[in-house]
């Protein structure tokens, strides 16, 4: 959802690309904006979604919450840091179509998007730590809310 966001929006991409680059947790009103965004467009509405890694604080509760929306199913996948940091040192994404590939598990076949593969921002070793302490602080007000 984010790279598509970043595609459309140059304006985007100046105001998160510090949050990126240097590990820090992106602002809430910033990450709950494109969440409201992408949930109120008509696939989402119609087909249904998937989040991964929201809500994660009281914060993003509460914007569902505010939205009327109410996940059917919420289940959580329990994964260490240091698994999940070896993971992302392997993500990368093509920054042509936005997809995401994890070199460690897919291969690429054409050598043109071979090339253009780049770091995923978000892969950064900082920006797992931090994650992790983020989800950890608030693990046990997610789970009385769901």
């Amino acid at each position: 959802m984010l790279h598509a966001e970043l595609k459309r929006s140059p304006t985007l991409i100046r105001a998160i690309k510090p949050y990126l680059t240097d590990g820090i947790n992106m602002p809430e009103q910033i990450i709950n904006q494109l969440v409201q965004n992408r949930l109120l467009e008509s696939d989402c509405v119609v087909n249904g979604w998937v989040l991964e890694g929201f809500p994660c604080n009281e914060s993003q509760m509460n914007l569902l919450t505010a939205m009327r929306i109410t996940p059917s199913i919420v289940f959580q996948l329990d994964q260490r840091q240091d698994i999940a940091t070896e993971r992302f040192s392997k993500k990368k994404i093509d920054p042509v179509t936005g997809l995401d590939y994890n070199l460690g598990i897919s291969l690429v076949y054409d050598p043109s998007v071979k090339e253009r593969l780049i770091k995923a921002p978000e892969c950064n070793p900082h920006f797992v730590k931090n994650g992790f302490a983020a989800w950890n602080a608030n693990l046990s007000v997610l789970e009385d809310y769901f």
